[in-house]
């Protein structure tokens, strides 16, 4: 059994410049390390549990800054993806941040969009930035900033998707990237 253009197939790939290869590798690793992160950040924000009713899932706005790439070079061929999992603070889920204090109605909690914070505020701290306070106790005991963790979220969500699209994307976007080399090279 003979395949046809084999030969003129193995010329080729031995005339070949390895900088092709390197870059077709490079291109295809920061394309699937941005979709890691979109994907990743989508996973995370649903999978994110907020305020004292306890409503699954929060903006993504909120959780897309979050994470970073620095993305693959020809003298680094990996790219690193950096995530933030500190603490979310709740003035994060409003769109935008207020111009005068709230408050919850008279003996009503406080709501930012879906979620609830039953003794929440929205002030401004003394350092200039507004955030939601809540008193743990009597009005003797200090505010609290209140905080979402979403710690576990991203890391769960970043470590499935790294591993999930190393398996399935690594190979089909580096097949497509040294096909795209191979034409290029080609034309010449």
């Amino acid at each position: 059994m003979e395949v046809k253009g084999l030969k003129e197939a193995i010329s080729v790939l031995k005339e070949i410049d390895r900088g092709y290869v390197t870059r077709a590798k490079i291109r295809a690793i920061n394309r699937v390390a941005k979709r890691v992160v979109s994907v990743s950040v989508r996973s995370a924000a649903a999978l994110v549990v907020a305020g004292d009713n306890r409503r699954q899932g929060i903006p993504v706005r909120a959780v897309r800054r979050r994470a970073r790439v620095r993305l693959a070079r020809a003298d680094k061929p990996f790219a690193n993806i950096y995530v933030n999992c500190d603490p979310l603070t709740a003035i994060r889920l409003l769109s935008s941040p207020p111009s005068t204090p709230m408050r919850g109605r008279k003996g009503k909690p406080l709501r930012i969009g879906k979620y609830r914070f039953d003794r929440g505020f929205i002030a401004q701290a003394p350092n200039g930035w507004w955030q939601v306070f809540e008193r743990s106790g009597a009005g003797r005991y200090p505010l609290n900033v209140v905080k979402i963790p979403v710690a576990d979220a991203l890391r769960h969500a970043f470590n499935t998707q790294v591993v999930l699209q190393m398996k399935t994307e690594m190979p089909k976007e580096l097949k497509h990237e040294i096909s795209y080399e191979l034409r290029r090279f080609t034309k010449k």
